[in-house]
């Protein structure tokens, strides 16, 4: 499944978001969340998510980078369960570390979601608008080309 689109969606107090509905279908084998590398949060479908914890399992013990790539991952890991309605609780140490109170943005990122505090994405995204002339031809090859 290619999970692409954007939206703003409510959080309660407690940390429950509802997913909206082009996203239900995910909740069917669970969804595993964990920071992200950008103050953010990353949302992965099981299968994903046992891809991506293959691949940085796979890298060796000795170097500092990969072993902290495992802290940041697997520490703070959690499983998503629909809490009913297609909502799921995001624990509240992640909203902390992402910045998230009453408002979230959900990004679709091909493979996985990020989950952004309104406010963080608003300004990343303005940087992304900023920075496109430069990186679309350079990084990608898209200048003039039919996709």
């Amino acid at each position: 499944m290619m999970l692409t689109g954007i939206w703003e969606q409510p959080i309660d107090p407690s940390g429950r978001l509802n997913l909206p509905p082009a996203l239900h279908s995910l909740l069917a084998d669970g969804l595993v969340v964990t920071r992200g590398f950008d103050a953010c949060l990353q949302v992965f479908p099981q299968d994903a998510w046992r891809t991506l914890a293959g691949r940085v399992s796979a890298l060796p013990l000795g170097g500092t980078a990969e072993r902290n790539l495992r802290r940041m991952l697997f520490t703070a890991a959690s499983t998503l369960h629909d809490e009913g309605d297609a909502s799921v609780c995001l624990p509240q140490r992640l909203c902390v570390y992402a910045g998230i109170t009453d408002h979230a943005v959900i990004v679709g990122m091909d493979t996985y979601l990020e989950i952004w505090a309104s406010e963080r994405w608003a300004a990343l995204s303005s940087e992304i608008t900023d920075d496109a002339r430069s990186w679309s031809n350079a990084a990608i090859g898209l200048g003039g080309s039919a996709i």
